[in-house]
């Protein structure tokens, strides 16, 4: 099915699906894999409302984006454990790329709505790698490390710069899969708390919150390397994360 058949069909039956009393329905049609912008653009042009209010946006209150993070390819993915230097440095590169995409799409979707009625969802983000040796690979079983952890915090650190079109962000899996936040093993009883589960922790104080602005007042602003995610949930003060963005591979 190509996009221009798709929209037609999505706009079709988001007639049926409608919001009943204050159970409102937020309505998400499948968008890009990865860097398809023709297929937002075909996308947006079937959906967007052109004679709505400027407060509604149309049948879809938001388009997915799906995107993950590996070594190489998704042919190639990589090992959890055992990286190499090259690894490492490679794996970073790719996780960047979100910051292209979001930014892309989201200048796609300014053409059809440029009040930003229509959210970004990123429906599913992370670290994807070979499947952990001894495992069912069609269970997509991985080690979690600090790798993962940075990866995790990079991309909070893309969603947050692009929270005016991204109203939803989704990490796969909860437990066991991919770059999951637990893992468990059903023959000890185990349950670990891996380092991503961390990450998302130290971005609670994020729920809910406004993003703020950072302006440097200091004839020497902070390197480049670094970046400051600040946010503010009244009448809490403000939340303010510190993200590197240069990630030396720990000896």
């Amino acid at each position: 099915m190509n996009a221009q058949v798709y929209a037609a069909q999505a706009r079709r039956y988001a007639t049926f699906v409608r919001s009943h009393g204050s159970n409102e329905i937020m309505r998400i049609a499948a968008g890009a894999n990865v860097d398809d912008y023709a297929w937002t653009d075909t996308l947006m042009r079937g959906l967007v409302c052109d004679t709505c209010p400027r407060s509604e946006p149309g049948p879809y209150q938001a388009i997915s984006l799906h995107s993950y993070t590996f070594r190489d390819s998704f042919e190639a993915k990589g090992q959890a454990r055992g990286f190499s230097t090259a690894d490492w440095y490679a794996t970073f590169a790719n996780a960047w790329r979100m910051e292209e995409l979001i930014a892309r799409h989201s200048t796609v979707m300014d053409r059809y709505d440029p009040f930003r009625k229509v959210g970004l969802v990123v429906d599913e983000w992370g670290a994807w790698w070979d499947a952990k040796p001894g495992t069912n690979p069609h269970f997509l079983q991985q080690d979690n490390t600090l790798r993962d952890a940075l990866i995790a915090s990079l991309h909070f650190d893309i969603f947050h710069r692009h929270a005016e079109r991204v109203v939803m962000a989704n990490l796969a899996q909860t437990i066991n899969v991919l770059q999951a936040p637990i893992l468990t093993d059903p023959a000890t009883g185990t349950m670990v708390l891996t380092p991503t589960y961390h990450v998302l922790a130290m971005n609670v104080g994020h729920h809910d919150a406004t993003r703020l602005d950072v302006r440097w007042w200091m004839s020497h602003p902070p390197t480049p390397t670094t970046a400051l995610a600040p946010s503010r949930w009244c009448p809490s003060p403000p939340h303010v994360r510190a993200i590197p963005r240069s990630f030396p591979q720990p000896t």
